[in-house]
């Protein structure tokens, strides 16, 4: 493995790593219907903030492809749309998490096939 493709290879492992982290939390907020409102949104943010995730999106935009960027893209703004849900109250087992959840999942599964054709190895 090159240099680029190794130094492309950490930058996605971190971004997945971020998003992992996001969807991580913001599924334990979904999954604790007894904090208020105002908890809702302080802790779906502070869990996108603290993820490195929007930080790493520059990275990515610097390193990949343009159709790798878009799929990168689309990956933290369906986990934003998710947050967006949980913020207006959305539960784990609400339909309008479900919907958010399987698309960032779809999202997902995109991003991580057109990472592994951009190093090289074969899709799952």
């Amino acid at each position: 493995m090159n240099r680029k493709t190794a130094l492309r290879r950490e930058i996605y492992t971190q971004y997945l790593a971020a998003l992992s982290k996001v969807r991580n939390g913001l599924r334990e907020v979904a999954h604790a219907p007894t904090l208020f409102p105002d908890e809702r949104v302080d802790r779906a943010r502070e869990i996108f903030l603290s993820s490195g995730a929007y930080e790493l999106r520059f990275q990515i935009q610097l390193s990949a492809s343009a159709a790798l960027v878009d799929l990168a893209e689309d990956a933290y703004k369906s986990l934003r749309t998710l947050r967006t849900r949980i913020e207006s109250g959305a539960l784990f087992n609400s339909e309008p998490y479900l919907e958010a959840r399987d698309a960032y999942h779809e999202a997902l599964r995109n991003l991580r096939t057109g990472m592994r054709v951009d190093l090289g190895a074969e899709p799952i």
